[in-house]
Parts: C-alpha cells; sequence; structure tokens
C-alpha cells in the first residue's frame, strides 16, 4: 500500500508540472482491493490530477472468465504481478469480468496486454490464506497468449453506465473509432 502509495504521490507531482494533457500509468499491484490500475490525468482544465481506473475490454482464445490472471513481463518468462487471495474482490464479490456482447469481456480486475491465467479459480483461490510463491504460480498458468483482442476503452470515471454503453459501442462497431486497440 505504502509503495503504491507513494509511486501515485510522485505521479502526480510529475505530471502536475506540465500544462499539456499528460497520462501516466502505474502498473503496481493494488494492495486492497484489487481492481484495475490506477491512470493519472492532469488537463490543461484542471490543474488537479483525476484517478480512476482504466475500462479495459477483451476477447479471450479459450473462456478464462473464472480463472485469475497474472501479469507476465513482456518476454513471458516471469511473473510480474499478481494479487493475494484478499484482493481479488471488489466491493465484496469476486472481481470476475463482466461478460459482454459479441464475446467480449468487461475487466474488472486490472489487467494488461501481458495477462496470464492460472488454473486457479477465482472461488479455489479465494480460499487460500496466502498466494504461493512465484514458481508455483509460473507452474498454474494454462495460457501465457490468452487475448484475441484488447481496448482501451478511457476511463470508468468517463461512463454513466459503462455495461450499457460499451455494448452499444460493440453492437454499432465502433471500438476502433472510439477506444485504443492494445492488441
Amino acid at each position: 500500500m505504502k509503495r503504491t502509495f507513494l509511486l501515485l504521490l510522485s505521479m502526480i507531482l510529475f505530471t502536475a508540472c506540465h500544462t499539456e494533457e499528460k497520462v501516466a500509468e502505474s502498473t503496481a499491484p493494488q494492495e486492497q482491493g484489487g481492481g484495475a490500475a490506477i491512470i493519472t490525468v492532469v488537463s490543461n482544465d484542471s490543474p488537479a490530477a483525476v484517478a480512476s481506473p482504466r475500462v479495459i475490454i477483451y476477447k479471450m482464445k479459450k473462456d478464462y472468465s473464472r480463472n485469475v490472471p497474472v501479469t507476465l513481463s513482456e518476454d513471458k518468462k516471469n511473473i510480474v504481478s499478481y494479487p493475494h487471495p484478499r484482493d481479488i474482490y471488489t466491493n465484496g464479490k469476486l472481481a470476475l469480468p463482466t461478460q459482454l456482447k459479441e464475446g467480449y469481456w468487461l475487466d474488472n480486475r486490472g489487467i494488461n496486454e501481458n495477462v496470464a491465467f492460472l488454473s486457479y479459480t477465482y472461488e479455489e483461490y479465494s480460499q487460500l490464506t496466502d498466494a504461493p510463491d512465484l514458481n508455483t504460480l509460473y507452474k498454474k498458468i494454462i495460457d501465457k497468449d490468452p487475448i484475441k483482442e484488447m481496448w482501451v476503452c478511457g476511463h470508468r470515471h468517463n461512463y454513466k453506465d459503462v455495461v450499457f454503453e460499451l455494448n452499444n459501442a460493440i453492437s454499432f462497431k465502433e471500438l476502433d473509432q472510439k477506444f485504443k486497440r492494445l492488441k
């Protein structure tokens, strides 16, 4: 928690010194409550930083929606981020992704394009008292390249009804017009 706070504070101080719009992302794992990575935005209109989880939607090669995600290094040889069993909850519920239209999923955990999925389901993982060591977790990876498509769709605070609005963008084939494709 302390490391995440210091990282976020340093990003805010760094970006607050600039007048043009800047976006900085914390890839540090969330220490409490899980959730998506934090984005700090400083715009010309407001000197104040706004912290909000980014909205990620994706399609998988297979349905791993019940499997715990971890983040791998670029070369996929190491796990660089993983949740503690207590951190796979959001608002007291397991942070499973939300199913959207046409095979898309809305991330509720904080994944990125280097995601891999473990053989542990959220339910199984939540029963553990501590996270397994990195070697054990790495051996539990069932797919190191599970994503067919991934999009960054802004920030949660920009949506009144994120599921409804994303489903509309999917239905009207507007993803490439409105959002940034990561993969």
